[in-house]
C-alpha cells in the first residue's frame, strides 16, 4: 500500500482492476515473446497474432495447454524475452487519464491481475501510476499458475484492512477469468471490449463498456448490485 492510499478520501465503491488487456495494451509484447518462446524451444513458427487467445490466463496453464513438457523452462524463458520489451507497454488511450480521475474523484482501486506481482508492479511504477492503486494483487513468484478468484480474494482483503467496504466492489476485466474470478466472490464485472475478450465471454459481463467513457459513467454511476 502507498502512502499516497493511506490518507486519500473514499467517497466511492471499489474498483478491481486486471491489468492486461484492460489498462494496457500489452498483447503485442506478450504474443511476440510467446512465438520466441515457443520458437526456441518447441521449434514453432507461428505468427505473434497466433498466440492471442493466451494473453490473460496464468503462464503456466497456456504453456500446458500449448503442450510444453517442462512448464518452468518455458515461463523461464518466456521472461527472459519479456523483461526486455516490457516498458514498451503502452495505455490503451484513456486508461491513464481514466485512472486519475478516479482516483482524484476518490475511488478506492487494487490490481488484480495473474500477471506476477513484481513485474506488474515495475510496469505500473515505469507507467507512473502505481501511487493510485491501495495494491497490486498479483501472482507470487513461484507460483503462478493461481486462479483469478485468488487475486480477487487477496484485492478483497486489501480493501477491508484499508477499512474500506466491499460490499458494492465491481471488476473490471477483459476476459471471462475476470468474470469468473469476481463470481467467486459474488461481484459482479465489466467486461472491457478493447481487450482480447470476445462477444461470448462478454455476456458473461454483468455489463461491457465499448469505451473509457462508458467504462467510466458505469463506475461513477454507483449502481453497483
Amino acid at each position: 500500500m502507498t502512502d499516497n492510499a493511506c490518507h486519500r478520501p473514499y467517497v466511492r465503491h471499489p474498483v478491481l482492476f486486471d491489468l492486461d488487456g484492460t489498462i494496457t495494451d500489452s498483447a503485442p509484447i506478450i504474443t511476440e515473446c510467446f512465438a520466441l518462446t515457443m520458437k526456441k524451444l518447441s521449434g514453432w513458427d507461428k505468427a505473434p497474432s497466433f498466440y492471442r487467445k493466451y494473453v490473460g490466463p496464468p503462464l503456466p496453464n497456456s504453456f500446458v495447454e500449448m503442450g510444453a513438457d517442462d512448464v518452468n523452462l518455458y515461463v523461464r524463458t518466456y521472461r527472459e524475452f519479456y523483461v526486455q520489451r516490457m516498458y514498451d507497454t503502452p495505455f490503451f488511450p484513456g486508461m491513464e487519464a481514466l485512472l486519475r480521475r478516479l482516483n482524484a474523484a476518490g475511488v478506492p482501486m487494487v490490481v488484480a491481475t495473474s500477471k506476477r506481482t513484481d513485474m506488474a508492479t515495475v510496469l505500473l511504477d515505469h507507467l507512473g501510476v502505481s501511487s493510485l492503486f491501495l495494491a497490486v494483487c498479483g501472482s507470487p513468484e513461484g507460483h503462478e499458475d493461481g486462479t483469478k478468484a485468488e487475486r480477487v480474494g487477496e484485492a478483497l482483503t486489501v480493501l477491508r484492512e484499508a477499512g474500506v467496504s466491499a460490499a458494492h466492489a465491481l471488476m473490471v476485466g477483459d476476459r471471462f477469468y475476470d468474470t469468473e474470478g469476481a463470481g467467486a466472490y459474488g461481484i459482479p464485472a465489466v467486461l472491457v471490449t478493447w481487450g482480447e475478450g470476445n462477444p461470448r465471454e462478454w455476456a458473461q459481463a454483468w455489463k461491457t463498456a465499448d469505451s473509457v467513457e462508458q467504462l467510466e459513467e458505469i463506475i461513477m454511476d454507483q449502481k453497483v448490485p
